[in-house]
């Protein structure tokens, strides 16, 4: 585990994600391997996200940073930052009311360890195609 993991940087991550620390925040951990059940499941939560006036920080993976992007602006839901990577994933782990992400030794591991309320999505590998 990261030794930064157990320190208290909570203002940087609402500083980098540009996110209003008054609002609750859900963290949405889906990025580019094996997280695709986690990626479509985002894309039902967000009229209930914005209903409830939740703030939503969502890193997607390259490959669906524009399908997320196209999703948010097609409701108007505008309390949505999507990146593709997040360096810094402590700041964003630490700032976040809940975390919804994949079931991973280490995710679980830190997540623990940061005392978060978390929903795991076990692995789900995309089914092969083969001719």
């Amino acid at each position: 585990m990261r030794k930064e993991l157990l320190k208290e940087w909570t203002q940087p991550g609402h500083r980098s994600f540009s996110l209003d620390q008054g609002k609750k925040t859900v963290l949405v951990i889906g990025g580019s391997q094996g997280a695709y059940s986690i990626k479509l499941v985002f894309e039902t939560l967000l009229p209930l996200l914005k209903e409830n006036k939740v703030q939503m920080a969502l890193a997607t993976g390259r490959n669906f940073a524009q399908r997320a992007e196209e999703a948010c602006q097609k409701i108007g839901y505008q309390d949505v930052k999507v990146v593709d990577f997040i360096q810094r994933m402590i700041w964003h782990m630490q700032l976040a009311d809940l975390v919804i992400s994949r079931a991973g030794a280490i995710a679980i591991a830190e997540l623990a360890a940061v005392q978060k309320a978390v929903v795991f999505i076990r692995f789900q590998p995309l089914p092969r195609i083969t001719r």
